[in-house]
Parts: structure tokens; sequence; C-alpha cells
């Protein structure tokens, strides 16, 4: 074990200072397990308090960028990783991908053991923990579309979630539409400024959404699905669903064939993302464009090419609303689903 001063003070002085042997100070420094919390935080304020230098410098040469993600199962998840990659090439340099949830403590200790150039999360929580943990090892980072507000100055990228929701509602309020309904989700940041850009377009003019056809539920076809089965069931139901993402927009379009309600001549779908399946379903649907790719390229430079005064967080990218065959004119009567 290297014992060497940093700032005048050694491993041993910790040690004996918090008086624990040296491999538990060690541990500490390294977040590792197996040392007790009260253990663990005393040798923290001493090392506090000697003004120990805990930092391990990345290697100017590092090539690794790790990239975290809870996992692929989606089709915008893919088109984030396929960007990055695309990025990091033209950087010469190559990503790590960590799809498992990851604690504060394993993800300082993975940058520290991998010696990473820099982190890239993307569509998980990160807490104030995990930001000091990423800052004390002094490896720059960004987090892509966090699933909850950051702290100030947290570096962080998005789209223009809640003006794209609105401009895709007002294209279907020019087309006549006033029943229009909303499958959301209310477990991430990204997906409820959507819902509030939506809201946000209803009411200048001049509209509500009723209960009924307001669902929230989880990004996924099978929920999607049921979700625009309820609202069909009901008394009013509606002329036109918007869909927080793609991948529900698309669970939208399966329950209506299954269901014989023809999209768009019963009833518009619009979604959000403008994944390639978009382009690809029947009908091709109508979708926000998010730059995912760009998004990616942009995340990357932050990251590689910190600004001297970095602006407000987060960065958005612009969105804009891709017309395609899945929205119409309102119907005269809007046929309700065969009863079970």
């Amino acid at each position: 074990m290297v014992d060497k001063p940093r700032t005048g003070v050694t491993l041993t002085t910790i040690a004996r200072l918090s008086q624990v042997s040296v491999p538990t100070v060690s541990k500490v420094i390294h977040e590792r397990p197996g040392v007790a919390p009260a253990t663990r935080a005393r040798v923290l304020q001493v090392l506090r308090d000697t003004g120990y230098d805990m930092r391990m410098p990345v290697p100017t040469g590092s090539r690794l960028i790790d990239v975290v993600l809870p996992d692929l199962h989606s089709g915008w998840a893919n088109r984030l990783v396929f960007g990055l990659e695309l990025a990091a090439r033209e950087h010469d340099l190559s990503i790590s991908l960590t799809t498992a949830p990851v604690q504060p403590t394993e993800l300082s200790a993975m940058v520290k053991t991998r010696r990473s150039r820099a982190v890239v999360a993307a569509m998980i929580s990160m807490s104030t923990s995990d930001i000091e943990s990423l800052r004390t090892a002094h490896v720059p980072h960004v987090v892509i579309d966090p699933t909850e507000p950051l702290a100030p100055g947290v570096p962080s990228i998005t789209a223009t979630n809640a003006e794209g929701c609105a401009e895709a509602t007002e294209h279907l309020v020019a087309l006549g539409h006033r029943r229009i309904g909303l499958i959301g989700n209310d477990e991430v940041l990204a997906t409820r400024e959507r819902e509030q850009g939506f809201r946000a377009a209803l009411a200048a003019s001049g509209l509500t959404v009723p209960d009924a056809l307001l669902s929230h539920t989880q990004i996924s076809h099978a929920a999607a699905e049921r979700a625009f089965e309820r609202m069909m069931a009901a008394p009013e139901p509606p002329t036109a669903v918007v869909a927080v993402t793609d991948q529900m927009a698309i669970g939208v379009l399966v329950a209506a064939r299954r269901l014989g309600i023809s999209v768009p001549d019963d009833v518009s779908v619009v979604g959000f993302d403008d994944l390639p399946e978009a382009d690809r379903s029947v009908p091709r649907l109508t979708t926000v464009h998010q730059p995912i790719t760009d998004i990616a390229a942009e995340a990357l430079r932050m990251v590689l090419e910190p600004p001297d005064e970095p602006p407000g967080f987060p960065i958005r990218c612009p969105t804009h609303l891709v017309v395609r065959d899945s929205s119409a004119s309102p119907p005269i009567s809007v046929p309700r689903p065969p009863r079970p």
C-alpha cells in the first residue's frame, strides 16, 4: 500500500487520528464496503479536518467514458447509446455501458477503479451524494433527462419537453379536436413536463382534460393499450389522444387496431420522441421529434469541454412536430369498443 503524503498528511497519520487501521482508512477513501457507518463518518471528518486530498486524478490520456442507464428496454435508450457511441468515436473515445441500478458509492468506486475520463448518466435519479461522489473523484459528469430536478449547477441536458407537447396539442386543436385525452407518466421529470405543456396548450384554447381522458401509467406498450381501452369506454370518449412517448403511442395504435377503431379516421394519435419505429408504424405516427443523437453529442461535449462559465442547467435542445398519418380532423362520432 502506498503511504505517500498529500498536502503533508499520510494515511498513517489519518489512521492514528481516527483510531483505526490504515487499511480501514484506505477503504473509506476508495469508498469500499466493510466499514461501519460511524467509523466511516469519523474517518471522513479527520480527512476533512487535515485537508487530506482524496482526489484520484483522471489521466489526460484516458479514453473511457462511463455511460449509466437504468435499462435498454426502450427505443429511446437504444437511440441514445447509439448517439453516444457515434460522438465518442469522433473524439477517439470508447464508452463503457452500465445498465444495472448504481448506488452512489458504487458509482464513485467504479469511476475511480476504471479511471474514467467522464460519466454520462441518463434517466436516473442523481442524489446529492451521487453528485458529491463524482465531484470528489474530480470526474466531469452530465445527466441526460434526470428523473427528478437536480441541485443548481449540476450539468444536465434534456429536450424542450413542455414546448414540444404543447405544439402537438395545438396541432390537434387546430384540426378541430376538443376532447383530447392524455396518456402520461408521472414518474419521470421529462414526461411530467410534457403533461404541463399539454395542459398549457389546452388552457390557452379554453379547454380542459376530463378525468376520464387522463391516464398516468407506466411507459410500455401494454400499459398504454389498457389506458386507451379505458378512455374509449368513457361516456364521452376522446377524438384524439396524446401519448407522452412513442412507445406508449404505438401501444395505442395496437389497441385501436384490436378494437376495430381506425386511426386517424376515428381517433387521432400523437406521440413524442420520433423514434425510427414512428415512421414504420401503421399508420405512420405523428410525433414530436427530439434530437436524441444531438443531445448525446452535446452531453459528451459538455464533459469534454466544460465551459469557463457554466450556463444555466438544464440545457434544452429544441423539438419540433413531425406530422404523418395518425392525425386528422375529428370524426362526426366516435366508435365505442365492443363490450367484453
